[in-house]
């Protein structure tokens, strides 16, 4: 029951202080005056002097509040009053504070061990004096200007990270463009090399067609030894066979050339694959460059250059696989004709 009473005059004492500057806002009395209100159940109170004291009082007295069912307390005229009620005293307690505010003074008296209340009621009053008041708006002030520092701070750092970020990403765009047109650049002489070999064909065809042409002529030059000697020539036989083993050196020779079309195929093979190669890495170019916010950088390989280059590679690769069909026709035909003369001499020779 104790603790609870104590608890309850704190609570009372908290409101009487809280009342003490509503009462002070009403309008003042012009007569000078002073007058000291406790709070039932307490033994706090609080003397107030100066013009609208007894004004101040008044209100005061009005606005404590009244907590029936807590106990009631005597006056000093007889009355009746209860718990948290303020009335009007007669100055006692230990002086605790003294201080001025809109005119009026305020002094809290209370009184036993540890005068919580006032205590309590000094520390609010000193809180409302134009010092304390300055203090807490400048404190205030401060704290806002350091709180407006610290968000423009925040928003500074979050710019530059956010540019160091931009640049960041634009540099590795840049080199990832970088990287696939030296990629691009690189696919493309590949592709020039391989194009070179298949432009001009196989290094042996021209030796090898050569070759085929000097066995049909010395087949055709025996087929004419054997016509010339005719068939009763004892060597007509041995000749007409001389004529058939050159025809089969021509045969050969047409193997030789087949040859050579086979390696002038895998030539347009490899230029086939260069050009698979540049085209996937012309795509990712092209990615890379679709990721970049800005223009990219000159210099940097065209999808219409690339088209150029693919066009000129497969019109080299054409004239190479001219080259191989028009000798491999060539010596087809003298296989033909060597088979042929062949035929003649063993037809002289019986």
């Amino acid at each position: 029951m104790g603790r609870r009473r104590v608890s309850i005059a704190i609570v009372l004492g908290l409101l009487l202080v809280a009342g003490l500057l509503v009462a002070t806002q009403v309008p003042s009395s012009p007569l000078a005056w002073s007058c000291t209100v406790g709070v039932a159940g307490t033994n706090l109170n609080v003397s107030v002097s100066g013009w609208g004291a007894g004004s101040a009082c008044q209100q005061l007295i009005a606005k404590t509040p009244s907590l029936t069912g807590q106990g009631t307390q005597e006056t000093a005229t007889g009355g009746q009053v209860n718990v948290g009620q303020g009335y009007p005293v007669t100055l006692s307690g230990t002086l605790m504070c003294t201080y001025e505010l809109d005119s009026l003074t305020f002094t809290v008296l209370d009184s036993g061990v540890l005068n919580v209340l006032g205590t309590a009621a000094c520390q609010y009053l000193k809180s409302q004096t134009p010092a304390a008041k300055a203090a807490t708006a400048k404190a205030s002030a401060a704290q806002a200007a350091a709180q407006r520092a610290a968000a423009e701070a925040a928003t500074q750092q979050a710019a530059e990270e956010a540019a160091q970020q931009a640049a960041q990403q634009l540099s590795q765009e840049e080199s990832a463009i970088s990287d696939a047109a030296s990629t691009v650049t690189s696919d493309l002489a590949s592709l020039a090399s391989d194009v070179k070999v298949a432009y001009a064909g196989p290094g042996s065809l021209v030796q090898d067609a050569q070759q085929a042409q000097k066995d049909l002529n010395q087949t055709q030059a025996d087929l004419q030894k054997v016509q010339i000697v005719g068939p009763t020539n004892l060597e007509c036989g041995s000749d007409a066979g001389t004529v058939a083993v050159d025809a089969g050196a021509v045969q050969v020779d047409l193997g030789s050339i087949q040859v050579d079309n086979g390696t002038q195929q895998g030539s347009d093979q490899s230029v086939a694959s260069d050009i698979q190669t540049v085209d996937s890495g012309l795509s990712q170019l092209s990615q890379a460059e679709a990721a970049l916010d800005t223009v990219p950088p000159p210099g940097v390989l065209t999808q219409s250059q690339v088209d150029a280059a693919v066009a000129s590679a497969k019109s080299d690769v054409s004239h190479g696989d001219g080259l191989v069909a028009s000798a491999l026709s060539q010596v087809q035909k003298m296989v033909t004709d060597a088979n042929t003369y062949a035929q003649q001499a063993k037809n002289i020779c019986g």
